[in-house]
């Protein structure tokens, strides 16, 4: 996943990469979120054909939606419900390293408190 962002990052604002990627995470932050709503359009457009979608045909895909397969690998499982609507329930603590000079996870995953 990572790595997929930081390409598209490059293949759309090769000039300031860099720049991005050395300012924080927080490039990858809302990433997570845009690609999973993507692949649920993907899925309900291939659920019900494109002149059939509507907002129940999003939703019907956004309640089966689960993180799975190899892009999400490494991941805990995530999902929207038919009253959750947000589906990130972990997160993982980084830590600046100047001698890395890098970002360094430091925690495995996280219960985000509910």
């Amino acid at each position: 996943m990572v790595e997929l962002a930081e390409e598209l990052l490059h293949g759309y604002r090769p000039g300031q990469a860099e720049e991005i990627i050395y300012a924080g995470s927080g490039y990858l932050a809302g990433y997570h979120g845009v690609y999973a709503l993507f692949e649920v359009l993907r899925q309900a457009i291939e659920e019900v054909g494109a002149e059939n979608f509507d907002g129940e045909a999003f939703c019907n895909a956004a309640t089966e939606f689960r993180t799975a397969g190899t892009m999400w690998e490494g991941y805990p499982e995530w999902s929207f419900g038919q009253t959750k609507r947000y589906f990130v329930e972990d997160v993982q603590v980084y830590q600046w390293k100047a001698e890395v000079g890098d970002l360094v996870r430091v925690s495995d995953w996280l219960p985000l408190v509910k």
